[in-house]
Order: structure tokens, then sequence, then C-alpha cells
């Protein structure tokens, strides 16, 4: 599971986003990547490194800037993402293509840029 700044990502890969992408996250097995703006870019990686779009990407478009992304290494198919407009996080589940799509939210009442998970 990995969380970086990758302003660049889209621009890298000739592939067009909102332009505010704030990272990306990667599933525990290396087999697809998040990457996170206005909507959730989602990717499969080759063994070779090369990042190919999922069929349906983007999604969950929010029309806020998505502030963060994060998994837990426990529930590989749940995504979890924060905006400060969101007042919380919106949960998402994965399927084994790679889709994302929104499944409930966890309101917290304030402003949430960032999650962080516990054992």
């Amino acid at each position: 599971m990995t969380h970086t700044d990758v302003s660049c990502i889209g621009r890298a890969r000739g592939l067009t986003s909102s332009g505010n992408t704030k990272g990306v996250t990667i599933d525990r097995v290396g087999t697809h990547l998040f990457a996170t703006a206005t909507d959730i870019y989602a990717f499969t990686i080759a063994q070779s490194g090369a990042l190919t779009p999922v069929n349906g990407s983007p999604f969950v478009s929010t029309q806020m800037v998505i502030e963060g992304a994060i998994m837990d290494p426990a529930l590989p198919n749940i995504l979890y993402v924060t905006g400060s407009q969101f007042h919380g996080a919106l949960v998402l589940t994965i399927d084994a293509a790679g889709a994302v799509t929104q499944t409930s939210s966890i309101s917290v009442g304030g402003a949430t840029q960032w999650l962080q998970l516990a054992p």
C-alpha cells in the first residue's frame, strides 16, 4: 500500500484528467492504482509497470477535490476517500477489474482532508 503525490501521472501517461490530481493509492497486491482528483481514476498495473485505464474510468465524479484515498489491507476491495467539502469520507467498493462504485459515506461533521487506519 502506497500513497504519494504524483500530480503529473495523467500527463506522463498521455491520459487526461481534471488537472488537480492529489495523489495515488496502490492496492496491496500491486495490480491497481487509484488516482484522486475531482474524480477517481483507476488503472491496472502491468508487470512492466505500464498503466492502463480501467474500463469506465474515471469513476465517482464528486465535482469537489478529493484530498486523500486509503485502503485497509484487511479489506482489499474497499477504498476510502476524503475531501474537505465531504465532511467525512466516501466508502467505495472495488470490483475484480478495478471498477469503483460508491457504496456509502461516513459523516464526521467537519472538513476532513485525510484518514488514518489503525489496527
